[in-house]
């Protein structure tokens, strides 16, 4: 029996999703600003690097130990 780990997606990839969500969801305008707002402070804060697998270990890492 083999084992494939599937890689989680980035933030970047899940954010628009989550957005669009919160809108179909009849969330307010403002409400999505701050929470998309929040979530890019927080990946700023983390030190997390689109596109770069070693940032989204090491954020992984972090919220872990933390």
């Amino acid at each position: 029996m083999t084992t494939t780990a599937i890689p989680s997606p980035s933030p970047e990839e899940v954010l628009p999703c989550w957005l669009e969500e919160l809108q179909a969801s009849d969330r307010a305008r403002g409400t999505i600003r701050r929470y998309k707002s929040a979530v890019e402070s927080f990946l700023t804060w983390s030190g997390f690097q689109p596109n770069a697998e070693e940032g989204a270990c090491r954020l992984q890492e972090q919220l872990v130990v933390d």
